[in-house]
């Protein structure tokens, strides 16, 4: 006995979906994910991709704590100083 041979027949027909608002929003969020990837990269290298932050520490000459009047008088004179 053959084997029937399907090649012939007609199989399920589905239509391909379409790109709604949804596939687009996800298509840009992978697309800003990779902007930021490569961004992120760049800047890395112009660091030499330290990531241990060593040559950045304070080194803190004495063991005072700040007064809390100098950070607000800081502040008042520079407010743009925390950018």
């Amino acid at each position: 006995m053959s084997q029937p041979s399907f090649a012939n027949q007609p199989g399920v027909v589905v239509q391909k979906p379409k790109w709604d608002v949804y596939t687009t929003m996800l298509g840009l969020s992978v697309v800003a994910i990779l902007i930021a990837i490569t961004l992120l990269c760049l800047e890395m290298s112009r660091y030499n991709w330290d990531i241990k932050a060593t040559s950045g520490k304070l080194q803190r000459t004495s063991q005072a704590a700040p007064v809390a009047r100098d950070v607000e008088v800081a502040a008042i004179a520079s407010p743009c100083a925390w950018m």
